[in-house]
């Protein structure tokens, strides 16, 4: 969906104002964007746009279920991603990872179950932060950090686990 400029420049913006601050970041854009010319026609986009969505939504599930009925899912790998060297060298980016705001890397072992119940709250899209904090849970001390308490190589494992 394209945004009007205005649309992005006051994301943009609010983004940049408040990086560990989503909902402060939100509320700071939608303040700006309800006072913009036109901005039932923006609402009015946003709800096609939604629409849309949900339809490519129910396509595409009936999709999958189809293949899935014909045998064209759950089988082995044709290719073993893990071992490929482009793969490994991400793995150093998985705590830039940005979940609830935050970098994966910076959050607290204790946070980590409160932010699992929140994700879960969320679209189905959220799914993956909240059982990835839960697969860390457990792994990360009070007072330590992600970073602190799970290696690279493992971390990736358990990214791999749980998308």
């Amino acid at each position: 969906m394209q945004y009007r400029e205005d649309i992005v420049a006051a994301c943009k913006d609010a983004a940049n104002a408040h990086p560990n601050d989503i909902e402060a970041a939100v509320k700071q854009a939608f303040d700006k964007i309800r006072k913009a010319r036109n901005y039932a026609e923006f609402v009015d986009q946003l709800a096609y746009e939604a629409v849309r969505n949900c339809v490519y939504d129910c396509r595409h599930t009936a999709n999958v279920q189809m293949r899935r009925q014909n045998g064209n899912y759950g089988g082995p790998a044709k290719v073993e991603s893990s071992k490929s060297q482009s793969v490994q060298s991400v793995s150093a980016f998985l705590y830039a990872y940005f979940i609830a705001g935050r970098t994966l890397g910076t959050i607290l072992g204790e946070e980590l179950p409160a932010i699992a119940d929140s994700e879960e709250k969320r679209a189905e899209g959220h799914r993956f932060n909240a059982n990835l904090c839960r697969a860390l849970a457990p792994l990360v001390s009070e007072g330590k950090t992600v970073q602190q308490c799970v290696n690279p190589r493992k971390l990736k494992r358990i990214w791999d686990s749980v998308t």
